[in-house]
């Protein structure tokens, strides 16, 4: 039992940092892309829209899609569903 346990955390650690890693990737990834773009068009006045933004919200998209996977569909919000659906039975 313990040994179950114990590689639930281990899975939930690694699906914590992998969505560290998505996390700095897109803010590294997004501001390169908006300086890039700050430095070769805006800067000049040339503002032929503001392309960087589809990356930005696309991406921002699946990055909190992936925030609410790992952080919000936990065995923890499972068992406490669990537990308030056993109280509403007991109720009636």
């Amino acid at each position: 039992m313990i040994h179950i346990e114990e590689q639930k955390l281990r899975n939930e650690a690694k699906a914590r940092v992998a969505f560290k890693a998505h996390a700095r990737n897109y803010f590294v990834v997004n501001i390169t892309l908006w300086l890039g773009w700050f430095i070769l068009r805006a800067r000049h006045g040339q503002y032929d829209g503001f392309w960087p933004v589809y990356s930005t919200l696309g991406w921002g998209f699946g990055l909190v899609m992936h925030y609410l996977g790992v952080y919000h569909n936990s065995e923890k919000a499972i068992n406490k569903e669990l537990e308030k659906l056993k109280k509403e039975k007991e109720l009636h």
